[in-house]
């Protein structure tokens, strides 16, 4: 095909084509987009406030609380209005008009997620995105049971509206955060192995309970990726989106971005060759018409079958890490009491993509994930055979976990019901009656 006189000249730097969103199409080369350094620079300067934060409170004994979005349950549930509350706050009315730029520029784990698929991508190693229907409305109930929860905690004991008072300083830094090894091990499972397995943004995407509240307001955002008549339908967009978003489809059939999963990376404006993509302020997702009768193609990773058998999975895993909600079940507890929800979700998650992926390959002769075929014409190849033993390590490492929160579970209800009154507890024997 000729090279039309007014394209644009291309820079030399290109992505490799092979990299691309499942089910994309993409004509030519496709550059690198000049957003992502920015991007990392960001980042990493929020990763340096973070640690500046822990090292203010080391050596001072008391800091500004932690601001991290899951403080929020506390503000709900207590009425302490900290500052990750107020982080929340912003964060999502920042959304709300312009949509999600906060997780895109700001959140400490897509920046976590971004610097494990440099590593990866470094290494060889290209993860390409698994797409589950079901599995993408996790971060909507997590949303409701770090958020909604407490609410029903309230009215249950009929505690009636909190009355709020201001906790900005903290002298126990990890008082609400599970410490800072299991902090780092979950960065390392959310950001590292919810990459190599589902894809980028794999957290985000089938884990993040932040992000089921974004997806909600991010719909009435007026500020989109949008396009003009300069677009030529090359797939530059799509192959370059992080995020996994079908760009190219979506601004061609709603000339605008609609996935509530776009984080506002703007690697796509950066990336077009025509210049066609644009920011900009206009008509909400919600209110989106297709301008063409051709019906959007999602090319989903999973039948039907499986995905229901994937969900069953994640419920199971994350009932034995995180335990069941308080509200109504006092004597359900995490693991071991230690193990945090965030952590949880991605132990859940990791676990039905495997389980999906088991179940894929037995159905179909063929079976891929990233560049590593596990399964050839039929036959499991080598590294499908070191893929089936690690999992099945992982599956009788949660079922054993499974047993002993079981164990755990009716000890904690025979407890209850045990009725030890407080006396009981007490240290000072001459304090006990006789």
């Amino acid at each position: 095909m000729p090279k039309p006189a007014d394209e644009p000249k291309r820079p030399e730097a290109f992505v490799n084509p092979e990299v691309l969103a499942e089910g994309s199409r993409v004509r030519g080369r496709v550059r690198v987009s000049r957003m992502g350094r920015r991007r990392a620079f960001v980042l990493i300067a929020i990763h340096v406030l973070a640690l500046l934060h822990i090292l203010h409170w080391k050596m001072s004994g008391e800091t500004i609380s932690p601001l991290e979005p899951s403080e929020t349950m506390y503000t709900i549930r207590d009425g302490l209005v900290n500052a990750g509350a107020i982080v929340m706050l912003v964060a999502t009315l920042s959304i709300a008009v312009v949509g999600r730029f906060f997780c895109g520029w700001a959140c400490h784990m897509v920046g976590v997620q971004d610097l494990c698929a440099w590593i990866l991508k470094k290494c060889g190693i290209r993860p390409r995105p698994l797409r589950s229907r079901l599995l993408a409305l996790v971060p909507l109930g997590a949303a409701f049971v770090m958020f909604g929860m407490p609410l029903i905690y309230r009215y249950r004991n009929a505690l009636g509206a909190p009355e709020f008072t201001p906790e900005f300083v903290k002298s126990e830094f990890w008082e609400t955060f599970p410490g800072p090894w299991l902090t780092i091990l979950t960065f390392v499972v959310a950001g590292c192995l919810m990459i190599y397995l589902p894809g980028a943004k794999g957290f985000c995407t089938y884990a993040c309970p932040y992000g089921g509240v974004f997806m909600l307001v991010e719909k009435m955002a007026p500020g989109r990726i949008r396009v003009t008549d300069a677009c030529r339908a090359c797939g530059h967009c799509t192959a370059v989106c992080t995020s996994n978003v079908q760009v190219a489809e979506e601004v061609n059939r709603f000339r605008m971005v609609v996935d509530t999963g776009c984080m506002k990376c703007l690697d796509c404006i950066s990336s077009c060759p025509q210049g066609a993509l644009y920011f900009g302020l206009g008509k909400p997702a919600f209110l989106a018409k297709s301008v063409t009768k051709k019906r959007m193609h999602r090319p989903w990773s999973f039948s039907w079958p499986v995905e229901i058998t994937m969900v069953l999975v994640f419920s199971i895993t994350l009932a034995i890490f995180a335990g069941l909600p308080d509200t109504f079940a006092p004597w359900g507890t995490s693991l071991h009491g230690q193990t945090p929800l965030l952590f949880s979700l991605s132990l859940a998650a990791i676990t039905a993509f495997a389980a999906g992926l088991i179940l894929r390959g037995i159905r179909s002769p063929e079976l891929n994930i990233t560049a590593q075929a596990l399964r050839r014409d039929g036959r499991w190849t080598a590294g499908g055979r070191v893929f089936l033993l690690l999992s099945a390590i992982w599956f009788l490492f949660v079922a054993h976990c499974g047993v002993v929160q079981a164990w755990t579970f009716a000890g904690n209800r025979a407890f209850e019901k045990a009725q030890v009154p407080n006396w009981a507890w007490q240290r000072d024997k001459t304090r006990m009656p006789e």
